[in-house]
C-alpha cells in the first residue's frame, strides 16, 4: 500500500502503522522519500541527490519499488529510477513476477529433470535479462545433471534466443524488445540472464530455433580450429562426428577459411555433410578414414574414444589433433610426431558471432535444428541427445 504525502517532514513524524511501499520517488526534481514501517529502519525522508527536499509527489510520477534502497550507493539509486514511467514499472513487475523453469534438485538421469515455478531473475552489472523463445540443448547439459554440476539445484542450458526483457547497469547497444540469440544462464527457463558480452542481434531471416541452436557449436569449433590448431587456407582438416552440433561447424568454418575438408558421418548423413561444403565426406560405417586420409594437417575430433585413436595416423608429422572428448592421448601423439590438445575455451564470444551473423547474411554458413520440443518435454530432449547422433542441434521451444 502506497501513501501520498504533503510534505517530507510529515513521513518521518506521522507515525505510520500501516506497511507502505519502499519508497517513492519524483523524478522531476530527483529526490527520494523512504520510508517503510516493516523494515526496522527509521522512517525518515532524505534526497539521495538533486535540489534538496520538496514538497509533495505528483500521482502520476509516483512509481513504487521493491528495491532496498539503503543497501545501494546514490549512483545505483539514480540508475534505477531514471528513464520512463513503463520502464520503472517494468522492473516492479519483474521483481514481483514467476516463471517456468526446468530444475533437477539431485543428479541422475533425465528423469531428475521437472518442471517448476521459481521467480525471474534479475541482471546484474554488464548482464541482459532475456524472456527465451528458445534454448539449445547440449550434451554439456546433461552431462552436469549426471553429475558434474556441483551446484544443486540447478536450471540446464546454456544456448538461447529470446527478446530483451531488462539490462542491467553498465549495458549498452541492447534495447527493450530487442531479438538477440547467444548463449546465457539456466536457458531452460521463460527468462534468463546473459552476459552482453555473449549475445548478438537475431537477423530477421534466422528463427528463433535456428539462433538457440548456434552458440555453444559454433564457439566450440571456432576454439577448436583457430584458437587451438591455427587453422590457415590452403591445409587439410579431417572432421569426425561431422554432423552433430558441434561438427557441422567445424566443416563450415574450416570452408570459410579455406581449407580442405574431410568429413566423416553416417551413411545417413552424407548427404547433409556434402550439402555443408566438405570436400570429402567418408562414411564411417562402410570405410576406416585412415584408408582415405593421410598426411592431413588437422583433426578435429567431436567423438572421442575409437574415432581418437583411428585418427593419429591420419596427420602429418607436426600436425595436431583437436579434440572436444576428454584428454588426448599423448602417449599417441609422441609415437606420431604430432601435437595433441584438448579444446579451450573461446577467446571473444561477441566477435565470433558477429562473424556467424555476417556469414549466415552471405550464405556462407547455416544452422540446422534436428527436432523441436516443448519446455515440458525436456526430459524426452535429453534422452534424444545422450542416445543419438543425429545432425544438427536440439531445441526446446519455450515460449511463443
Amino acid at each position: 500500500m502506497e501513501t501520498r504525502v504533503r510534505s517530507a517532514t510529515s513521513i518521518a513524524t506521522s507515525g505510520h502503522s500501516d506497511v507502505v511501499s519502499d519508497f517513492a520517488c519524483n523524478p522531476r526534481h530527483s529526490a527520494i522519500w523512504h520510508f517503510r514501517d516493516d523494515s526496522g529502519l527509521p522512517r525518515e525522508s532524505r534526497p539521495k541527490y538533486g535540489r534538496g527536499i520538496h514538497q509533495g509527489i505528483s500521482p502520476s510520477s509516483r512509481s513504487p519499488y521493491r528495491y532496498l534502497l539503503h543497501d545501494l550507493d546514490g549512483s545505483k539509486i539514480k540508475s534505477m529510477i531514471e528513464g520512463s514511467d513503463s520502464e520503472r514499472h517494468r522492473r516492479l513487475d519483474m521483481t514481483q513476477k514467476t516463471m517456468r523453469a526446468v530444475r533437477y534438485h539431485e543428479h541422475g538421469s533425465a528423469e531428475v529433470l521437472k518442471l517448476e515455478q521459481v521467480p525471474v531473475p534479475g541482471p546484474k552489472e554488464d548482464e541482459v535479462l532475456v524472456r527465451v523463445r528458445a534454448a539449445g540443448v547440449n550434451p554439456v547439459d546433461w552431462k552436469q545433471r549426471s553429475g558434474s554440476n556441483p551446484n544443486l539445484p540447478a536450471t540446464p542450458g546454456i544456448d538461447l534466443s529470446g527478446v530483451v526483457e531488462e539490462t542491467g547497469p553498465g549495458v549498452t547497444g541492447f534495447e527493450l524488445g530487442q531479438e538477440v540469440w547467444g548463449t546465457g544462464l539456466g536457458t531452460y527457463a521463460e527468462y534468463a540472464v546473459a552476459p552482453s558480452s555473449s549475445l548478438v542481434p537475431k537477423l530477421p531471416t534466422m528463427s528463433f530455433d535456428e539462433g538457440a541452436s548456434i552458440g555453444v557449436g559454433v564457439r566450440t569449433a571456432w576454439a577448436g580450429l583457430f584458437d587451438s590448431a591455427d587453422l590457415q587456407k590452403g591445409q587439410t582438416i579431417l572432421v569426425q562426428g561431422a554432423a552433430g552440433g558441434v561438427g557441422m561447424w567445424g566443416v563450415q568454418l574450416a570452408k570459410w577459411m579455406g581449407a580442405r575438408v574431410i568429413a566423416t558421418a553416417s551413411t545417413r548423413n552424407i548427404d547433409f555433410v556434402n550439402s555443408l561444403g566438405a570436400d570429402q565426406a567418408v562414411d564411417y560405417t562402410t570405410t576406416l578414414v585412415d584408408t582415405v586420409a593421410r598426411e592431413v594437417d588437422v583433426v578435429f575430433d567431436t567423438v572421442g574414444g575409437e574415432v581418437q585413436e583411428q585418427s593419429w595416423q591420419t596427420l602429418k608429422r607436426g600436425g595436431i589433433l583437436v579434440t572436444i572428448v576428454g584428454a588426448p592421448d599423448q602417449e599417441q601423439a609422441d609415437k606420431y610426431g604430432v601435437k595433441g590438445v584438448r579444446v579451450g575455451r573461446a577467446s571473444n564470444s561477441v566477435e565470433i558471432f558477429n562473424t556467424v551473423n555476417a556469414l549466415f547474411t552471405s550464405g556462407k554458413v547455416k544452422p540446422l535444428v534436428q527436432k523441436v520440443f516443448s519446455l515440458e518435454e525436456a526430459k524426452q530432449a535429453h534422452e534424444l541427445s545422450e542416445t543419438t547422433h543425429g545432425r544438427g542441434r536440439i531445441v526446446l521451444a519455450v515460449s511463443g
